[in-house]
């Protein structure tokens, strides 16, 4: 819609042959233009999202906001879906004029129930401008900004709309310049509890599992405790938003996150696989996770299967024996109908032994084929997730500025290895089709075949030399760990309440040694 869409209804019922005449200036005019004439501001994504408003309201279809929407937005949308199919179908099919028309006619009686609905989310944050979105900041969000603007409500308009919002979603929002730091530990350790207690003491927690309704397991689509249970569907597991929709709850949690972090500029969060059920993090940021560095929590066995029980008694039989049989293959067909008979008997705490010893060795063989150094605290029986984040937070003060760079410079070593091999793995494929074509028709090598091996034979001295590279950044990254471990040691000692709750000094978890071969990183 244009800037006045009452003028132009007016301009058709007075003088309907010269509508068409009067309507095209209407809905010919720029984004910029449509604002001087509305009188409203159109600000660019961040400032957009940083201002001091009120509520965002989305005037696209149901449709399309269900898709992905700016987290906490409210959908006031001009057209029903229906109306926007038929919409875009005229504009196809008989050019703009036309369309505009149509969509003129499906909002003539909306007018005054659109306006109401604005003054009434209005009314909730009086002063505050509504700021106003669709899907790329044209013709419908300038639309409702002029048509809330003549009933007295001040309005924001996002510049690009939800298009531009993806695109600060999935790429500057995920590079800022911000410090993750990862909470390992292996499950059952209870660190969602540590990072809500992290968080409760003004540190910046950014938590992956409650973003993707989901907990980075077999077990992570049932629902676990009675907060979860509200959010599970009929079957007891948890409904998951749809991935665009985690993209960009994760993008408006970073952002909110590292306003939070203060002078230390990090950021916590879990050590997590690059899915959670559905839901994928981004490759950005889950480059940047891989690179990060790691405390772990190592917490008793007994005390593990005790958070377990904890954690899924709300979960139904049925629920849990579904989880253990996604696990039958790794796990061992014995062993599952074992865990499965023990669920359904009521004995979770073996059925929950049986399993931990399973997760147990899948996170260690994760951690040495990241080749991750971490520093591991081992807490005592008993330990509370307070005491365990105020134990964490000293121990993250201990990592200096030569930490996080000895980490960055490996991850990027691997990163860029990775890309090595996807190329090597694409030429290979290119060089075997071409290969067997040629066979076809005879037996000899293919013309640049023996190239090709000269050019393999270059690749593994090249790998020598990487090799080389990469011992070096690990060991530079083992000194900076052994560093910041004697530090933590003082400081925890300097501290007698945190003193308490371990059970040994801080430990320092070292890779089982350099890969054999690179492309195993």
């Amino acid at each position: 819609m244009a800037c006045s869409v009452v003028t132009a209804l007016r301009c058709r019922c007075r003088l309907r042959g010269r509508a068409v005449l009067r309507l095209r200036p209407l809905f010919t005019a720029s984004p910029a233009a449509m604002s001087s004439q509305a009188n409203h501001s159109v600000l660019a994504v961040a400032d957009f999202l940083a201002l001091d408003a009120g509520v965002v309201v989305d005037v696209r279809s149901p449709c399309e906001f269900e898709a992905g929407h700016i987290p906490g937005s409210v959908n006031l949308p001009l057209f029903t879906n229906e109306e926007r199919a038929a919409v875009g179908t005229c504009y196809k099919q008989q050019g703009r004029q036309p369309a505009v028309l149509l969509g003129l006619a499906a909002v003539g009686p909306k007018l005054a129930l659109l306006a109401r609905e604005g003054l009434a989310l209005s009314a909730a944050t009086p002063g505050k401008p509504l700021r106003v979105t669709c899907a790329r900041g044209g013709m419908r969000s300038a639309s409702v900004a002029w048509l809330l603007g003549t009933v007295g409500v001040p309005v924001v308009v996002l510049q690009g709309g939800y298009k531009a919002f993806r695109n600060w979603s999935t790429g500057a929002a995920l590079t800022a310049p911000y410090r993750l730091l990862l909470l390992g530990g292996l499950t059952g350790s209870g660190k969602t509890e540590v990072l809500a207690a992290l968080a409760a003491s003004g540190e910046a927690v950014v938590d992956l599992e409650a973003l993707g309704c989901h907990r980075g397991s077999s077990f992570g689509s049932v629902a676990s405790s009675a907060a979860q249970s509200a959010e599970a569907d009929e079957n007891g597991l948890r409904v998951q938003p749809r991935p665009e929709q985690f993209e960009n709850e994760l993008a408006m949690a970073l952002t909110a996150a590292a306003r939070r972090a203060g002078p230390t500029g990090r950021i916590w969060m879990e050590d997590e696989a690059p899915n959670l059920g559905r839901c994928y993090i981004p490759a950005a940021l889950y480059e940047r996770m891989r690179a990060a560095p790691q405390l772990m929590m190592a917490i008793p066995m007994e005390e593990r299967v005790a958070h377990l029980q904890v954690d899924y008694a709300n979960a139904s039989a049925d629920a849990l024996c579904a989880a253990a049989e996604r696990l039958r293959k790794p796990l061992g067909g014995m062993k599952c109908d074992e865990a499965q008979q023990l669920i359904r008997s009521g004995d979770t705490a073996s059925a929950a032994r049986i399993l931990l010893a399973y997760y147990d060795i899948s996170y260690s063989h994760t951690l040495a084929t990241k080749a991750k150094h971490a520093m591991r605290l081992n807490f005592k029986p008993g330990t509370t997730a307070a005491q365990a984040a105020a134990s964490l937070s000293v121990a993250a003060s201990a990592l200096d500025d030569d930490v996080y760079a000895a980490c960055a410079a490996v991850g990027a070593a691997e990163a860029t290895e990775r890309a090595r091999r996807t190329a090597d793995k694409k030429a290979a494929k290119a060089e075997n089709a071409l290969r067997r074509r040629v066979q076809g028709v005879r037996r000899e090598p293919p013309p640049g075949g023996w190239q090709a091996a000269a050019d393999a034979h270059q690749a593994i001295v090249r790998n020598s030399e990487q090799h080389k590279e990469w011992q070096r950044l690990l060991d530079a990254r083992l000194r900076a760990f052994e560093q910041a471990a004697m530090l933590a040691r003082v400081a925890m000692a300097e501290h007698p309440g945190i003193g308490a709750v371990l059970e040994s000094d801080v430990e320092l978890c070292v890779p089982a040694g350099m890969p054999k071969d690179l492309t195993d990183v």
